[in-house]
């Protein structure tokens, strides 16, 4: 008796809640279904280190304690061949750790592709170079 009671004070609820429908603006203008990620984070190789993106270049920390161990680049380091420095917010390691992809001005094409204009960082020559694209 007492959940049928239940059962008819809370039915009026349900019936009031409506699923809304998705929408093709929700999917690809609104992004309301984004997949969050965690930008400016790198596992290093070792797996006793991570780099961080901040504004002032790319710095190595510790997992154990948090402490930053050394400044991996320096934001002011990176520039594109008219001198203008290029944002770390996107990049992209090798696989050895020595090189860097910074990916400018990307444009979403479709789910996982996209187009940007790339350059790569050579972190012992320190020289950016500009990736030409087809």
């Amino acid at each position: 008796m007492k959940y049928l009671i239940v059962a008819i004070l809370f039915s009026p609820l349900f019936s009031l809640a409506q699923p809304k429908k998705i929408t093709l603006e929700d999917l690809y203008q609104r992004e309301t279904f984004k997949v969050e990620s965690f930008s400016g984070f790198h596992s290093m190789a070792d797996g006793r280190y991570y780099s961080e993106t901040s504004l002032s270049g790319i710095i190595k920390r510790s997992f154990f304690s948090g402490d930053s161990v050394e400044t991996l680049i320096q934001a002011n380091e990176i520039k594109d061949e008219n001198g203008t420095m290029l944002s770390l917010k996107d990049i992209e390691w090798s696989n050895d750790e020595k090189k860097l992809l910074i990916f400018t001005k990307r444009e979403r094409i479709y789910r996982r592709s996209s187009k940007a204009i790339v350059y790569a960082y050579d972190l012992l020559t320190k020289k950016t170079v500009k990736i030409d694209t087809v």
